[in-house]
């Protein structure tokens, strides 16, 4: 008699092969997945703020000045971005789920001679999926998580590496 199909057991053991494989698998893609749509959203909102400081040399032709706190860094940058919230006077949530943290002053005077987030005179923490974690900072270079530290200078933001680790910023 020919037999027509397989059997349990060849059946039971290609599943458990098959779930072996997905539970090796899945967890890497998963992973994946998570760091490029970090590393995506982060572009975005370099760019958005990019943008915003060629809009306003265009429009004052100047792009910072009478930046005396943390307020006014903050303020230049709200005519240009989609503002969902505001926070405080430096924290700004845009439409996007993007968290725009300013900090610093004295910026008319800031180029891309210093390009550290401790000897920056003005500077952002970017916040790619606003409050939600796990509100750990990237190392730019290597991990990608959801906080990112930029330098602001007079012609563009640029990305700095993360001196403390990786933990959300507390100064």
């Amino acid at each position: 008699m020919r037999r027509k199909g397989f059997t349990l057991a060849e059946v039971l053991i290609t599943l458990a092969v098959i779930g072996v494989v997905a539970a090796l698998v899945i967890p890497t893609v998963l992973n994946n997945a998570g760091a490029l749509q970090y590393k995506s959203s982060v572009k975005k909102a370099a760019a958005a703020l990019n943008s915003a400081i060629r809009f306003r040399k265009l429009r004052t032709g100047n792009v910072i000045t009478g930046v005396n706190n943390q307020k006014d860094l903050t303020d230049l940058f709200k005519e240009d971005l989609s503002i969902l919230n505001t926070f405080g006077d430096n924290k700004i949530y845009t439409a996007d789920s993007i968290s725009y943290t300013f900090l610093g002053s004295n910026c008319e005077a800031v180029d891309s001679a210093d390009l550290t987030w401790s000897g920056a005179a003005c500077k952002v923490l970017i916040d790619v999926n606003g409050d939600a974690g796990p509100n750990q900072e990237s190392d730019v270079e290597n991990d990608f998580r959801d906080q990112y530290r930029f330098v602001i200078t007079t012609s563009n933001v640029i990305p700095v590496k993360n001196s403390f680790g990786t933990r959300a910023l507390t100064e």
